[in-house]
């Protein structure tokens, strides 16, 4: 698979990423990685930053700033990846700009060189417990008896065409 064919892909698959969805597509070779959260409004996007003892080649001034160029949010000592999000419900065009950041990320900032060395593994989360009103009489509450999702793990995703971790 080419760069060009990933980013597709990789955008399909962001558009289309549920809630309590986890995604973490990475090179272990070289600790390069980005990950995404879903939830039912929002897709919040990760790349790693120099500030990860496990990336063997750091991004240089110059891709640094290429990553600000981009839109990414720079790493504070609070959030200690470059981040960015996507409102939902997204356009194929609105993930695409998400996933263009995220290749020119991985190839060109950190220097993979080819989405076939690139791994994935996901996972939907369980459903939170919710808090119903135990009873019409009083002010309590008690959590909602029916099972709840207990999500997935591992979450298959073939159309990112990536092999799974």
């Amino acid at each position: 698979m080419d760069w060009t064919e990933f980013t597709t892909r990789l955008g399909r698959t962001i558009r289309d990423l549920e809630d309590r969805v986890f995604l973490i597509i990475e090179e272990s070779s070289s600790g390069v990685y980005v990950q995404f959260a879903a939830d039912t409004d929002t897709v919040s996007a990760e790349c790693v930053a120099n500030t990860s003892t496990a990336l063997k080649r750091p991004a240089d001034p110059a891709g640094e700033l290429r990553l600000v160029e981009l839109g990414w949010t720079p790493y504070t000592p609070l959030d200690r990846n470059w981040t960015t999000s996507l409102q939902l419900p997204a356009t194929l065009a609105q993930s695409g700009q998400i996933a263009d950041m995220c290749v020119i990320a991985l190839r060109d900032v950190y220097g993979v060189a080819t989405p076939d060395s690139l791994t994935y593994k996901a996972w939907r989360g369980p459903e939170p417990p919710r808090a119903l009103w135990a009873d019409d009489d009083t002010d309590e509450f008690a959590f909602f008896a029916e099972p709840l999702d207990p999500g997935q793990n591992p979450l298959p995703l073939p159309g990112l065409g990536l092999a799974r971790q």
